[in-house]
């Protein structure tokens, strides 16, 4: 399954969060993926709002730890339970029954629950290791794939229907959108710095006369491949202000080579992207090599005004949690 895991605390960090880190060791033990982890402060508007970027993000179970209690500052359960599609109240009792074996009448004051939303199975656990490791082994994990079947089957929405040949637990999701559907930005703030290279090509396909201008270097406006080249970078640089979901990233290398095809009267641009970030440099390679190529029509446009630019695609990327990705 894909799962989130969010610690909700007023003093914990990622690098201090003892019971988040045992969450994701059990569960990704037992081979489940995890699809987004984040520690937020105590206050409900918060933790509703990182559940739902986590569901939203493809996570079908998320596991909370912390504000089960009764403080004052404790309301993890206030910010989840109320809007609930359905409420596993069982959940609760059974995670009290076997805390009191262990810890007596105090499990009284812990207020775990479990239920779904918007399609996902929330469950809300005390902060503590021990409380962590106790409903994981004993409750959560043996029963986990058919909790989350169950469910995903939303309250006036039939169950989802498996693809064939694949498991709808493996289908991929719209992340740029919220639980809602709204168009949003991606918080990849739990995500792990890797380094991250991406390459993409377009080309862009002339008639004879503007492609012996551009490799004679007689083009009235110039050196066109140096010109397109140096668009290119420039543009992968300036990709979070073109794109609108796009964070802004350090990118590490930006290669743009043009490569002439004689037989074609064609030029295909290479763009080689490099960061070592949260996210990844896909779009910077695309918007690197489109750059270039329109550029190179700019450049030979008053030759050949029925020029075309196609092919533009991924050609490979590496790095990140989705693993690499290469163009067959």
């Amino acid at each position: 399954m894909r799962v989130g895991v969010l610690t909700v605390s007023d003093t914990r960090t990622i690098e201090t969060d003892g019971s988040g880190a045992l969450a994701i060791e059990l569960l990704t033990g037992r081979g489940h993926t995890l699809e987004a982890r984040a520690v937020v402060k105590d206050e409900p508007a918060d933790v509703r709002a990182a559940v739902e970027q986590m569901i939203a993000a493809g996570a079908e179970v998320v596991i909370t730890n912390g504000g089960t209690g009764i403080a004052a500052r404790d309301s993890t359960y206030e910010a989840l339970a109320s809007g609930f599609d359905k409420t596993l109240d069982g959940f609760g009792e059974l995670f009290r029954a076997l805390s009191y074996a262990d810890i007596g009448a105090a499990a009284m004051m812990s207020r775990a629950t479990a239920g779904t939303l918007s399609g996902a199975v929330v469950i809300v656990l005390p902060g503590s290791p021990d409380a962590v490791r106790l409903a994981l082994e004993k409750i959560v994990l043996p029963e986990l794939g058919h909790l989350a079947k169950l469910g995903a089957r939303r309250p006036g929405h039939a169950p989802a229907k498996e693809p064939s040949g694949a498991s709808a637990s493996h289908a991929p999701t719209l992340t740029h959108l919220d639980a809602r559907g709204h168009a949003h930005m991606v918080d990849v703030g739990a995500k792990a710095v890797t380094t991250r290279e991406a390459v993409a090509q377009a080309v862009v396909s002339m008639s004879r006369e503007a492609f012996t201008q551009l490799v004679d270097g007689t083009a009235k406006k110039g050196d066109v491949l140096a010109t397109a080249r140096i668009a290119g970078i420039q543009a992968a640089k300036r990709t979070s202000e073109l794109i609108p979901l796009c964070h802004p990233i350090a990118l590490s290398s930006v290669a743009v080579e043009l490569e002439l095809d004689e037989a074609r009267a064609a030029v295909r641009v290479i763009a080689t992207t490099r960061t070592t970030d949260r996210t990844g440099v896909e779009m910077e390679a695309l918007v690197a090599a489109n750059v270039a190529a329109l550029t190179v029509y700019d450049m030979l446009k008053a030759v050949d005004r029925a020029m075309s630019i196609g092919d533009v695609v991924l050609l490979r990327k590496t790095g990140g949690k989705s693993g690499d990705y290469e163009r067959r």
